[in-house]
């Protein structure tokens, strides 16, 4: 959820919500596609497992949603 996100984030603010959203929904498909599941497993550990992969991808897109210029001004994200 949300919620958890910003949690996970140390985020206490609302500015960002739409954007930390985005990102948990980038990351839910991220984590269903790696797995190669359509739906978000059932079962406590299965869930927990899953809702870590998840925080932890989040943290990733949060964390490096800025671009990197290289010495020959080339994007790198």
């Amino acid at each position: 959820t949300l919620d958890e996100a910003k949690a996970h984030l140390a985020v206490d603010h609302a500015d960002e919500d739409t954007l930390i959203q985005t990102y948990v929904d980038a990351a839910v498909a991220r984590v269903l596609q790696y797995c190669n599941l359509s739906l978000v497993p059932s079962g406590e550990a299965a869930v927990a497992a899953f809702k870590a992969a998840a925080l932890l991808a989040v943290g990733e897109l949060y964390a490096n949603r800025e671009p990197v210029l290289t010495d020959d001004s080339a994007i790198v994200r």
